[in-house]
């Protein structure tokens, strides 16, 4: 309306009209941009205190938080080494233990004697003697230590340490390397009376040739050569002898104590003569069953249970020869708790480690709970941190396999019994 007054030429009226509308107007306009403009101040300067905020925050996260993960993590990494650190201790403090106790009960088996020297001097210690009971384990402490104690004496005291708690692995260690260094001074001040032998000679021959020098030689000749032959050897040449024959060759050595000199020395002259034509080794220690239980000991279970099933009928004899000797790996849970320690036990905790890889649960819980308690955490822990390839697993599985039918062989164990369960099993499966 302003611009039309003013092209028309009405000059008074557009001023009239200016003076008294856009004073007003423009008031209000001025009014409403100021109010915009503190709305727009007051959203900048929010902002401002959030971006404020924000950034307090990110520099605690750098200051405080990052530096916290990089402690709980180092921290992590310590005790993972730390862990690693104590297990490899534990492990090397039971393979110590292994060794002090074999040499402890070599020692006492070897020289009689000797342990009744030192039962004598531990019996005013009964801890020693409760600690040497727990390192030697019931079973062996009772053949060396009762016949010096006497069966009512040792018997209370095996009751004594059925009850108390057994000591750590360090206080065992400890009492078998007093009783080693023990017999090891015994020994030095009472040297064993060495008797000459004129059955040197047998030294050069395996437990082959030996069994084949004498196969045809008189029960007396028999019993002389196997009194003066390791007893592994004579134990493995007594079992290819019939079971009659075993008797009195038993009886016979028994009975030799202290021969002459020179009736020993006249079969020795004998034999000499005689062992210089036996075969070679291996055309001698070639054992029917043996070997055929060797080679089932490699086979599948499957194979394995078909072979044990099929002899039966095919070969009654040689079945219940195979049956005394043979074991797998995978018949261990039936094997009885109390020999579970005398086979796992004498292994390399590293060898039982890798032997344990890959076994079924039921094993491992079995070969774990034939350890101390002390030390069943630590092969836990190992089982789950090791690796190794499936020939050593298998390698070590034959170890362990052959610790038992050791136990076998020594009639501590009836592998017969333990076979006709895996084959019922087996079949019920």
């Amino acid at each position: 309306r302003l611009i039309s007054l003013l092209e028309l030429g009405n000059v008074e009226q557009a001023q009239e009209l200016a003076n008294s509308d856009f004073d007003a107007h423009f008031q209000t306009l001025s009014d409403e941009l100021v109010e915009v403009r503190d709305t727009l101040s007051d959203g900048v300067e929010s902002s401002d205190q959030l971006l404020g905020r924000i950034g307090n925050l990110a520099r605690f996260l750098v200051a405080f938080l990052i530096p916290t993960a990089v402690i709980v993590v180092y921290r992590e990494l310590v005790r993972r080494q730390q862990r690693h650190a104590d297990l490899e201790r534990r492990l090397d403090t039971e393979r110590q233990l292994n060794e002090v106790r074999h040499a402890v009960v070599k020692h006492l088996f070897a020289r009689p004697e000797l342990g009744g020297e030192l039962i004598a001097n531990w019996q005013s210690s009964p801890g020693k003697l409760n600690a040497l009971i727990h390192g030697l384990g019931t079973a062996v402490a009772r053949q060396a230590i009762m016949p010096h104690l006497g069966r009512e004496a040792y018997q209370d005291l095996e009751e004594t340490v059925r009850q108390e708690r057994p000591p750590d692995t360090t206080r065992l260690l400890g009492a078998l390397q007093e009783a080693k260094l023990f017999l090891l001074g015994q020994e030095i001040t009472n040297p064993e009376l060495i008797r000459p032998t004129p059955f040197r000679f047998l030294d050069a021959l395996t437990w082959g040739q030996v069994a084949h020098l004498i196969k045809d030689e008189p029960v007396n000749v028999k019993a002389i050569v196997l009194s003066g032959l390791k007893p592994e050897d004579t134990a493995r040449i007594m079992e290819t002898l019939p079971k009659e024959m075993q008797l009195e060759i038993a009886v016979t050595i028994g009975r030799l104590q202290d021969m002459p000199l020179e009736m020993a020395q006249s079969v020795a002259t004998d034999l000499a003569e005689k062992a210089r034509h036996v075969p070679d080794a291996r055309l001698v220690e070639v054992e029917g069953p043996q070997a055929l239980v060797d080679m089932m000991g490699r086979t599948s279970s499957d194979t394995s249970h078909y072979l044990l099933e099929a002899l039966k009928s095919k070969d009654a004899k040689l079945s219940e020869e195979v049956e005394k000797r043979f074991f797998m790996f995978d018949a261990i849970p039936l094997v009885p708790d109390e020999v579970m320690p005398q086979a796992v036990r004498t292994l390399p905790s590293n060898t039982v480690i890798i032997a344990m890889q890959g076994a079924h649960p039921d094993i491992q819980r079995k070969v774990i709970m034939a350890f101390p308690e002390q030390t069943r955490t630590g092969l836990v822990t190992a089982l789950r941190a090791a690796r190794a390839d499936p020939e050593a697993v298998e390698t070590a599985r034959r170890q362990m396999v052959a610790n038992f039918q050791a136990l076998g062989r020594q009639g501590r164990i009836d592998l017969k019994q333990i076979s006709d369960a895996w084959q019922a099993q087996a079949k019920a499966s």
